[in-house]
């Protein structure tokens, strides 16, 4: 049934807007492995949200799975690795009623429309377009409906009946043959039983995707998934000495950073310095009376200190020869 959660629809809005008018994925991508398969859309780009993107590589190339809702017949989302290169390379034209995952929701399509056509077009028409109006007459016991003679059907309802009936069944003919048209591209993988390191790896299968079956064999073979494991440890060993390299760089640019800090640091000091002079001679060089004044202050200061400080000293030194003198006076009287 059409419904969230079944084939690409999302929601209810997604699974109406497709009954309104069946726009398809424009790509399908079947993975096969452990006695399943899997399916994934592609839709254009910017219409909505995709589950399918295939990374670059020429030997092998990364594709990310990651189903828009919960469905069966997905286990993503999950990363597999195809052997040759790009997915896209291998596409191969198909019909909507060929692919599975696709054909489901055409037929679907098909029955409600045609269930739409008869039950709201075709029958309600014949009864009331093309169903006359009748009388009833009684003879011999017996009832008979007549119908008028000149009766004909209603030409405005004739015509809306006409132009309903023209347009549905148009339109059921216009997608059918849409279905019915190479419009749909796909491509089978099949999935390798052995993984490498948890990688899994993928193959082209030559039935569903536009592989000749030599080339299949090739990559099957002995030298080619050896090669294509080589190729991928390559490229894994390039991504891991690009990460080391970028850590080296990051690393340098953070001793940079640190050693320009250091010297913003003695920057900042030196200019608080130079700002604290500068703001002293300005100070001097805008005011020079104020420092006249604290230089005459200064010298008047030190003046008064200094005669005190002599004034103690001359006193101190009279005592002293005060003292001499008259220990002389005593020797040379005793001397007489």
């Amino acid at each position: 049934m059409l419904r969230p959660g079944s084939f690409w629809f999302k929601n209810w809005r997604e699974v109406l807007s497709f009954i309104a008018y069946p726009s398809l994925p424009e790509r399908i991508v079947y993975v096969c492995g452990d006695n399943a398969v899997e399916h994934y859309y592609y839709f254009s780009e910017g219409s909505r949200e995709n589950e399918i993107y295939v990374g670059h590589g020429e030997k092998v190339a990364p594709i990310a799975l990651n189903p828009r809702c919960e469905r069966d017949g997905t286990a993503g989302p999950r990363v597999i690795h195809n052997i040759g290169g790009s997915i896209w390379n291998y596409i191969k034209m198909d019909m909507p009623f060929n692919l599975p995952g696709i054909r489901g929701a055409a037929t679907w399509w098909l029955v409600i429309w045609v269930l739409i056509f008869y039950l709201a077009i075709y029958v309600p028409g014949i009864f009331l377009v093309f169903s006359p109006p009748y009388e009833e007459i009684i003879i011999d016991n017996v009832e008979y409906k007549l119908i008028p003679l000149e009766w004909s059907p209603d030409p405005v309802k004739l015509a809306i009946w006409i132009v309903a009936f023209g347009y549905a069944f148009g339109y059921i003919v216009y997608n059918l043959f849409r279905f019915k048209d190479y419009i749909v591209a796909s491509v089978v993988l099949i999935e390798l039983p052995h993984r490498i390191g948890g990688t899994s790896f993928t193959i082209p299968a030559p039935v569903g995707s536009n592989i000749s079956t030599s080339k299949f064999i090739q990559m099957l073979g002995k030298r080619g998934p050896i090669e294509y494991v080589s190729e991928t440890i390559e490229q894994l060993a390039a991504t891991l000495n690009s990460l080391v390299n970028e850590n080296r760089a990051l690393r340098k640019q953070a001793l940079d950073v640190i050693d320009s800090l250091k010297r913003v640091k003695d920057i900042n000091r030196l200019e608080t310095k130079y700002t604290a002079v500068q703001e002293f001679k300005t100070a001097v060089s805008t005011r020079p009376l104020l420092l006249l004044g604290i230089f005459i202050a200064g010298a008047i200061l030190g003046a008064i200190v200094g005669y005190f400080v002599g004034l103690n000293y001359e006193i101190e030194t009279s005592m002293e020869a005060i003292e001499e003198l008259t220990t002389g006076i005593m020797l040379w009287s005793i001397h007489l």
